[in-house]
């Protein structure tokens, strides 16, 4: 056996996928195909039905020619976190001491000691 070369260590292991960055006309692109591709053939009660990521994968090809965007794992994902990241926004408009501002487009908090109780609580 070679140094530094181990028996145990499984040959078929998966390296991680890096994680794909978009571009801000990537993202506005998908919000465009994901508008002309909802009707009622697609909705559901709290989310999409399956097919939808696909029907966007296509339009998106035709917004942006050449793009590697795939439905899985690319478009499903983005959408994931966008959601992830709308529900912390309204969990914490709905806190008190919190708010939003329709100027800015941002959270805006009543004190600092409001910001600290928060930190505190979801350290």
């Amino acid at each position: 056996m070679k140094e530094g070369t181990s028996q145990s260590e499984p040959t078929s292991r998966r390296k991680k996928q890096d994680r794909r960055l978009w571009t801000f006309a990537e993202e506005e692109a998908l919000l465009a195909a994901m508008m002309e591709c909802i009707c009622d053939k697609y909705r559901a009660h709290n989310g999409f039905k399956p097919g939808y990521f696909n029907e966007v994968e296509k339009e998106l090809k035709k917004r942006l020619p050449g793009t590697t965007l795939k439905a899985q794992p690319n478009i499903e994902s983005k959408v994931k976190g966008w959601k992830e990241k709308y529900a912390l926004i309204v969990d914490g408009t709905r806190l008190s001491g919190f708010g939003w501002n329709h100027t800015t487009n941002s959270i805006v908090v009543d004190d600092e000691n409001v910001w600290k109780e928060y930190e505190k609580v979801n350290d």
